[in-house]
């Protein structure tokens, strides 16, 4: 069976900082997490050591776990995209609540529907937020400034004196 055409191409090449992200996010967060439940834990005296030793037990443990979980998120997604020919935020929520719950799956039907549910949550937001654009509020140049140092009043002044563009650029390159 032939595979349908789509305008688009159904996922960028993406993957690898999908898996790389989730590495950074797991390891930095676990690590903080850990670190400070094991100062809270740990007997006086013995906090700092406690801390740093959950880091290196926890840290990378939970980076991995994030990882895993990122990359099979974006597989599914993206299969799901192409089967349905549509990119929507239900692709999210699908590939999130399948890859945690089969993530899940080795602790059994209860805690693995448990995480279903909130990885659908959560990766319904998460695809929403692609939809949801938020403009910034606009600045009045007229508005005067208030602190600042001098350095960057003359680095405005001197940008307002460039503002030839291309020609300005093109006569940096001059030969002599």
């Amino acid at each position: 069976m032939p595979t349908p055409e789509i305008s688009h191409e159904p996922c960028s090449d993406d993957l690898l900082e999908s898996i790389g992200t989730g590495f950074v996010t797991g390891t930095v967060g676990g690590s903080a997490f850990h670190f400070f439940k094991n100062i809270y834990n740990s007997p006086k005296g013995r906090r700092l050591i406690g801390g740093t030793q959950a880091v290196r037990t926890n840290g990378l443990r939970l980076g991995g776990v994030l990882a895993v979980w990122c990359g099979l998120s974006y597989v599914l997604e993206c299969s799901i995209e192409h089967v349905r020919q549509k990119k929507d935020p239900w692709n999210c929520m699908f590939g999130s609540a399948v890859a945690a719950g089969s993530l899940q799956m080795r602790k059994g039907l209860g805690p693995a529907s448990r995480w279903t549910l909130f990885a659908g949550v959560f990766g319904l937001l998460e695809g929403a937020s692609e939809y949801i654009e938020i403009e910034p509020p606009q600045i009045d140049s007229k508005l005067p400034r208030f602190g600042g140092s001098d350095i960057e009043k003359k680095k405005d002044e001197k940008e307002k004196k460039k503002s030839g563009g291309i020609k300005t650029i093109l006569e940096s390159f001059k030969l002599k």
